[in-house]
């Protein structure tokens, strides 16, 4: 025996100086192993909670198109994750502020998983007929409605009578 030679004994009720303990996919022994330590001087005991780490999902919405007066945050939180989106943020939640394309890579000790998604912003339609008018009978006018994006239907007024066309408010 030498000077330095010690006994050991794990949770196990083995003596071998290691243990060894295969995790896998399927599932793996988690929990917690100790082991004591002992030689002509006294002994010593220590031990350590193995726990499950999961490999790193992101999960972002689908494409979207939000109002401009909105605010869209975007979290991909992952247990031990470090995070670079292509804007150069390191955090595991932004705010989004521009109409692009956001990705996003998470990497943990298990695996390296990457997500995008594509982010509009739309302003809320600002629509104007143009002032009243007065019309005479048997006459008609074009009413013609237009926002800033995009032109809206016509329709032909034949009797005096008041007509509107409604935007659809953005959200």
């Amino acid at each position: 025996m030498s000077a330095d030679s010690a006994t050991y004994r794990w949770h196990s009720g083995s003596i071998e100086d290691f243990h060894k303990t295969n995790f896998s996919k399927n599932g793996g022994i988690y929990g917690y192993y100790w082991v004591t330590a002992n030689n002509k001087c006294g002994n010593d005991s220590t031990g350590i909670n193995i726990g499950k780490l999961d490999s790193v999902a992101i999960q972002l919405p689908t494409d979207t198109i939000i109002c401009n007066q909105d605010t869209l945050l975007l979290n991909v939180e992952n247990p031990r994750g470090k995070y670079q989106w292509r804007g150069g943020e390191t955090s595991s939640v932004i705010t989004v502020s521009d109409s692009t394309n956001y990705q996003v890579t998470v990497t943990n000790p298990c695996n390296t998983t990457q997500a995008d998604i594509k982010v509009d912003f739309q302003n809320t339609p600002t629509i104007d007929l143009g002032p009243n008018k007065l019309l005479c009978e048997g006459k008609s006018i074009t009413l013609e409605a237009k926002t800033e994006h995009k032109q809206g239907g016509m329709m032909a007024v034949k009797r005096r009578q008041e007509y509107f066309q409604k935007a659809k408010k953005c959200g």
